[in-house]
Parts: structure tokens; C-alpha cells; sequence
């Protein structure tokens, strides 16, 4: 029987699962979470005890819209906005806190980066009660207005984020922390439709 158990992501979808029995013995196995059935030194299988160290989902938030929805064009920025007001109103989960604003390499980072504004500033100017559209019109006089291919290079990066890029590792990583294995979406987008319960998967 097990006692205490961790699970470490190392790369490409391999984890390594780590276990102590009530004897106090220590032992490890690598795998992956594509490995649904793996039988374990301890006689236990994989999926029981992936499932219980998976996080719950979807989390369900309403009034965050998802990060494909564009505003004027603008993919992801709409959703920014939703952040900025859920927060204000306390509707927020606590753990997202670390991942608002100018967190390097958060899509909100990446976005303020993308119009040449201020986290801070775009957070007091939403909250003066502007509508999206202003709010945007509002971003593009104090920081910088791209042009329409500029859009266009902005919105096919975001939407492919975690395909094949430096960011796959990271989606992998999500993946594996709602107890679904590397490969069931493609992209940070999709797993944040996953995650919030907007997409719906069937993983056998």
C-alpha cells in the first residue's frame, strides 16, 4: 500500500511518479499519461493514482469570455479585460493571481507587449467602466495601433501557442495538472477552453 506519492514532469510528455510505501520503502517508475494502466512494483495502476493528483475541472467563471474571442479583430484582449474586472469584483480564484498582468510570458504580458501600454494603466482605464471597443481605441492612443497584417501575424501566433513551439512543454504541464495526457488539445487556447468547460474532449 502507498503512503505518499509525487508526480514530476519532465519533458515531453514523461513523468516520473514517486512513492513511498507504508514500509517506509522509496522506489520511482518514468512514464507517460498516455500510459492509462501501468502496473506499478506496489501492485497499484497508474490511472487510480494520476486521478487523484489531477486538479479538478472545467472551472467554471462566469462572465470570462474565451481567448479566441476578438474584439475588432483582436484576439485575446477581450479576455484581458474580463481578468481585469473579474478581479476588481473578487470573482477571480486565488491561484490565478500570480498569472494577472505583467507576469513574463503570461498572455496578458504578451499582450501589452503586442500594444505598447501599461498593465497598471490599461487596468485603471478598464475599470473606469469604458466598453471593450473604447477600451481598445484607448490602447491604440497610448500605446500603438498595428496594422492590419501586424493583427494578423498576432492572432495566428497567439491561437497556435503550444503547437509545436517552447511552448508545448508548458501545455503539457496544464494537461497533466487536470489528469489529461500530452496531445489532447494542441494549443494553450484550446486548453484554456478545455479548462474553463467551453471544449469538450473524450480521452479513452
Amino acid at each position: 500500500m502507498i503512503s505518499s506519492q509525487s508526480l514530476s514532469f519532465l519533458s515531453n510528455g514523461v513523468f516520473q511518479l514517486s512513492f513511498t510505501n507504508v514500509n517506509n520503502v522509496a522506489f520511482s517508475v518514468l512514464t507517460s499519461t498516455n500510459v492509462r494502466s501501468l502496473r506499478l512494483p506496489c501492485g497499484c495502476k497508474l490511472k487510480m493514482l494520476y486521478s487523484v493528483m489531477a486538479l479538478s475541472y472545467p472551472t467554471i467563471i462566469p462572465g470570462l469570455r474565451s481567448p479566441f474571442d476578438q474584439v475588432n479583430g483582436l484576439v485575446y484582449f477581450g479576455r484581458m479585460l474580463d481578468k481585469i474586472r473579474l478581479h476588481a469584483a473578487g470573482k477571480l480564484p486565488e491561484d490565478w493571481q500570480e498569472r494577472l498582468g505583467m507576469a513574463q510570458g503570461s498572455f496578458d504580458w504578451r499582450c501589452c507587449q503586442f500594444l505598447h501600454i501599461d498593465y497598471a494603466a490599461m487596468e485603471a482605464e478598464t475599470l473606469k467602466g469604458s466598453s471593450d471597443e473604447q477600451l481598445l481605441a484607448w490602447a491604440f492612443a497610448n500605446g500603438r495601433q498595428p496594422s492590419e497584417d501586424e493583427i494578423e501575424v498576432w492572432n495566428a501566433f497567439m491561437t497556435k501557442r503550444g503547437w509545436r513551439d517552447a511552448g508545448t512543454q508548458r501545455l503539457n504541464e496544464r494537461l497533466a495538472e487536470i489528469g489529461l495526457p500530452p496531445g489532447t488539445v494542441q494549443t494553450m487556447f484550446e486548453f484554456i477552453d478545455v479548462d474553463e468547460g467551453r471544449l469538450k474532449v473524450d480521452v479513452r
